[in-house]
């Protein structure tokens, strides 16, 4: 957890990025000025972009009592960024922060199709262990008798998944 990180650095470099744009309700955070780690972490996490923004409102409430922080939008930008083809975002992206390139042409379903789900009784909460599935429009459920009443959801966070076009 990088809240405190954040936070310190907010308090000493981010008057800037909250001066740009505050009275007209955005920011805009370039992430090639913060340090790398930092960095690195609002790339890869949407947690880690949940606890920037939480320490944002803490420093932003400092600098601009006036202002509500909840009503300001945060822009991220920056060549630390990776850029992607449209054409190549896929599952793994989800969840990442990413630049897109590319012109819209045409579009098409992406479905994203299941290798093994691990999947959750909504009764009782047991969790399976991971089923591998071998049929792409068809989910194998568990024959595990939880607590017998067979109410299964698929656990996405522990799944695995490949990008696939039908």
């Amino acid at each position: 957890m990088l809240k405190d990180d954040f936070k310190t650095f907010l308090e000493k470099e981010g008057k800037k990025f909250i001066d740009e744009g505050a009275s007209k309700g955005f920011t805009v955070v370039n992430l090639d000025e913060m340090p790398k780690d930092l960095a690195e972490a609002i790339i890869n996490s949407a947690d880690e972009r949940k606890e920037f923004r939480q320490a944002f409102e803490e420093v932003f409430f400092t600098f601009y009592p006036t202002i509500q922080p909840d009503q300001i939008e945060i822009a991220f930008k920056g060549e630390i960024v990776p850029l992607v083809k449209i054409k190549d975002v896929g599952g793994d992206h989800v969840g990442k922060l990413i630049r897109v390139k590319g012109i819209i042409s045409r579009i098409s379903d992406r479905i994203p199709v299941y290798t093994e789900v691990v999947f959750q009784c909504n009764i009782c909460g047991y969790t399976t262990t991971p089923i591998p599935q071998t049929h792409p429009f068809y989910i194998s459920l568990p024959y595990d008798k939880c607590c017998g009443k067979r109410d299964y959801s698929p656990v996405d966070t522990l799944s695995k998944k490949i990008d696939s076009q039908f």
